[in-house]
C-alpha cells in the first residue's frame, strides 16, 4: 500500500547511521579494513557475573508487572534525571505517574496530512486510511481525496468511473436481481456474484 507524506515530512533528512553505513559498505567494498564505532551496540557478552544477575532476576516472578503503574526504581530514575537535568524536584511516589496511551497510532495522522487542513476533514482522511479497499490516498489543502480501489468494483458492476449514482444504483440492482439466491436456490456462482455486486455497490457508494 502507497501513502502521500504530509509535507512536514520533507524537513526530516536521512539518518547518520544510515549515512555511515553506506559509507562503510563503499569502503569495505572498495577492500578497506572498518572497524565501526559508530553505534556502540557490543559484540561481546558481557561478563559471567552479569550474565547470571540476568538469568536470576529474570527467574523472578516480582521481576514482572504492567508499566501503566511504573515501577518504583525507575520513578526514582525519572526524579534524579529530572533533578539533576532541569534543576526540577518532584515526589517519585505521588507525582510521577506513566501512562501507556499507545502514540505510535496517534501520530500517523502527523505523518500523513498537512496541518492546514479542518477537523472533518482529517477524521474523513483518517476514515479512508484504514479502509481495506484502499491503496493511495492524496489529501490537498481544499480537502479532497483522491482514492484508489485495490480491486476493480466499477467492472464487477459492468460501468465505468464516471458513472452516475443512478447508474450504479441500476447496474447493482440488475445484478441483484438476476443472482438472488431466492431465484437461485443451490447456485453457488450466483450467490458469488451476488455478494460480490452487493460489496462493489456498497463500497463505490460509502465513497461518492
Amino acid at each position: 500500500m502507497t501513502y502521500t507524506l504530509a509535507t512536514r515530512m520533507k524537513a526530516f533528512q536521512s539518518s547518520i547511521f544510515s549515512e555511515l553505513g553506506a559509507y562503510k559498505k563503499e569502503k569495505i567494498a572498495a577492500g578497506h579494513k572498518m572497524i565501526d564505532l559508530s553505534i556502540g551496540n557490543p559484540d561481546m557478552p558481557p561478563a559471567d557475573f552479569v550474565r547470571e544477575e540476568l538469568v536470576h532476576t529474570a527467574s523472578k516472578k516480582e521481576s514482572y508487572g504492567y508499566t501503566l503503574s511504573g515501577i518504583q526504581e525507575f520513578h526514582e530514575a525519572v526524579t534524579e534525571y529530572y533533578n539533576n537535568t532541569h534543576n526540577v524536584t518532584l515526589n517519585a511516589e505521588k507525582e510521577i505517574l506513566l501512562l501507556g496511551d499507545k502514540m505510535g497510532s496517534l501520530s500517523l495522522k502527523e505523518i500523513m496530512i498537512n496541518t492546514n487542513l479542518e477537523i472533518n476533514e482529517i477524521e474523513n482522511a483518517l476514515k479512508l486510511l484504514i479502509d481495506r479497499n484502499l491503496t493511495k490516498i492524496e489529501i490537498g489543502p481544499s480537502g479532497e481525496n483522491t482514492y484508489r480501489f485495490t480491486k476493480d468494483w466499477y467492472g464487477v458492476l459492468g460501468i465505468n468511473k464516471n458513472a452516475s449514482k443512478n447508474e450504479i444504483k441500476m447496474a447493482y440492482r440488475n445484478i441483484a436481481i438476476k443472482n438472488h439466491p431466492d431465484k437461485n436456490h443451490g447456485n453457488t456462482e450466483a450467490e458469488k456474484v451476488f455478494k460480490e455486486a452487493s460489496e462493489a455497490y456498497e463500497n463505490i457508494m460509502k465513497h461518492r
